[in-house]
């Protein structure tokens, strides 16, 4: 009689998601379908796995570009999501700690709150949230690949705050934040960098190991035309100048 009054209440508790079980991925599959079927894109891979997107509008061609950013990396774009959030270091650990910090020191969800609709046109909301649409598509379609279950939805709101949150660490805020964590008077300043291609050159790849953001190397054999190419960003195209 006993074991059948607990083999009960187990069997309750676990069907309430009370014991066991952690949060759940908050998304309507039902109206994430209905949403992609109204999307007029087309996600083509060449023999290479590169993704080739062609939408009817710009919207559409955001959601198709999330969908081929998930399949391709979505772990990093679930921790833009955990950054966004705040929650990068309960993820990643203590040294994330300055992200989250800078967050809330920032106001950053308040600004996006109070000025979203004000100072964004209605066609870069539509971009950002037909992008967010493409992500949570992918997430429903892959619960297995979703680790936080806790930080979706994603919304167009989260696409403006990672832009936000972003575009200052490019220049190091993250390291000024955490010397003053640190108890450090003064950051130290980072190394003067010339101009010229030789020692532009000599800087990044003494650090190469730490440099590689949104660099494409596109091999000779792997080009139409027995060409080699760099598709680098502007922070490292100092590289490629001419000596």
């Amino acid at each position: 009689m006993f074991r059948k009054f607990y083999v009960g209440l187990l069997a309750g508790l676990l069907s309430l998601g009370l014991f066991g079980c952690g949060p759940r991925l908050n998304l309507d599959k039902v109206a994430l379908d209905s949403t992609a079927k109204g999307r007029d894109v087309r996600i083509l891979r060449d023999k290479w796995g590169v993704p080739h997107i062609f939408g009817n509008t710009d919207a559409d061609t955001a959601f198709g570009l999330a969908y081929a950013h998930a399949e391709d990396d979505f772990a990093t774009l679930e921790e833009c999501l955990l950054m966004g959030r705040g929650k990068l270091a309960s993820e990643k650990g203590a040294d994330l700690a300055p992200i989250d910090y800078a967050v809330a020191l920032f106001k950053v969800w308040e600004k996006v709150a109070a000025n979203y609709e004000k100072d964004l046109s209605p066609e870069t909301r539509r971009l950002c949230e037909a992008y967010a649409e493409g992500v949570n598509y992918y997430a429903v379609l892959h619960p297995g690949k979703v680790t936080r279950p806790d930080v979706f939805p994603e919304t167009g709101k989260d696409v403006v705050v990672g832009f936000m949150l972003k575009a200052p660490m490019f220049f190091g805020l993250d390291g000024v934040i955490r010397g003053l964590m640190n108890d450090t008077p003064k950051p130290p300043a980072p190394p003067k960098v010339t101009r010229t291609a030789s020692a532009a050159r000599d800087f990044f790849m003494r650090g190469a190991e730490e440099i590689g953001s949104n660099m494409v190397a596109v091999a000779a054999g792997r080009s139409a035309d027995g060409k080699t190419r760099i598709d680098i960003n502007s922070g490292s195209s100092a590289i490629c100048g001419k000596e």
